[in-house]
């Protein structure tokens, strides 16, 4: 019995993650910056591209470049006068495949903070 609940449970989870994995993340998203690189709290418009593990998003014109592996998602991007800065992003896609909160990392002040990036219905 015990044997059988745990393939059960496993089916489930695998499932769950698969279904995550699968998502697509191509549209329009909100990301929250909680705070920006000034320590306010931001909105940016964003439009994600996903083409298999690749993500190409495109806020509000800075182009960033990423990945989605499972349920982990990574991007970033080269900023500051001379793109001596690099903002990298790293978070967790929820199971419907429409929320991700993660955290920011600015190199090489060290600086972070959090994110949450969430995808826009279709009109």
């Amino acid at each position: 019995m015990k044997t059988l609940l745990l393939r059960v449970m496993l089916c489930v989870l695998g499932l769950s993650i698969n279904a995550a994995a699968a998502a697509d993340l191509t549209g329009a998203w909100k990301l929250d910056f909680k705070p920006d690189l000034s320590g306010y709290q931001k909105t940016r418009d964003c439009t994600f591209k996903q083409e298999g593990q690749k993500l190409a998003i495109d806020c509000e014109g800075a182009k960033i470049g990423g990945e989605v592996k499972g349920l982990t998602v990574t991007f970033q991007l080269k900023t500051g006068k001379q793109n001596e800065y690099t903002l990298r992003f790293t978070g967790t896609l929820d199971e419907k495949g429409t929320n991700i909160k993660g955290v920011w990392h600015l190199t090489p002040d060290d600086r972070e903070g959090n994110f949450e990036a969430r995808k826009q219905e279709q009109k």
